[in-house]
């Protein structure tokens, strides 16, 4: 699903910005989801954990276009 959603932002970023960068702000969304992740305490509810799964999530899509792009081009 957030690759449906992210896919073609970042598509369009990938031709203004390196990979590098695009793989760094994808690792970056990641660790912010996992902090969340990890601030959870025992009893706490769904709806606390959702902001972290839903970062790291989205995390994953940020490089996506541009390894799509060098795979099909060799």
């Amino acid at each position: 699903m957030t690759l449906l959603l992210i896919g073609p932002l970042t598509g369009r970023l990938q031709e203004r910005f390196p990979a590098s960068a695009l793989i760094a702000v994808g690792f970056a969304v990641s660790a912010a989801g996992f902090l969340t992740i990890s601030r959870i305490r025992p009893g706490s509810d769904w709806p606390d954990v959702l902001p972290g799964f839903a970062l790291i999530g989205s995390a994953g899509p940020w490089p996506t276009p541009r390894c799509w792009a060098w795979r099909w081009a060799s």
